[in-house]
């Protein structure tokens, strides 16, 4: 409850949840409908807790290089909305 449950408050959050990993029972499970509440599964063997953190390698499943790619993509998304929100405020300031 006190950071929300299963309906967080919150924005820019990216959940991402794989096969072999303990923790999915607690996760969001596909977000929860808010385009800034992004979800990532991986389905492989051996795909464990924050997987997608660890260093790229060349034998990494697809699935798992896609999940990144979409976290990639993603906060690139999220930083670039931020620069745009900046700059429309110190231009309105300038006003």
């Amino acid at each position: 409850r006190k950071y929300g449950g299963r309906r967080p408050k919150y924005t820019n959050v990216f959940f991402s949840d794989f096969s072999d990993d303990p923790w999915q029972a607690v996760s969001m499970k596909g977000g929860n409908g808010s385009s800034a509440l992004e979800y990532c599964y991986v389905k492989c063997d051996g795909c464990g807790h924050c997987m997608d953190l660890h260093e790229p390698s060349v034998g990494d499943p697809k699935e798992l290089v896609e999940c990144r790619q979409r976290e990639k993509e993603t906060l690139r998304q999220w930083f670039e909305e931020a620069e745009n929100t900046t700059a429309t405020t110190k231009a309105a300031a300038l006003i």
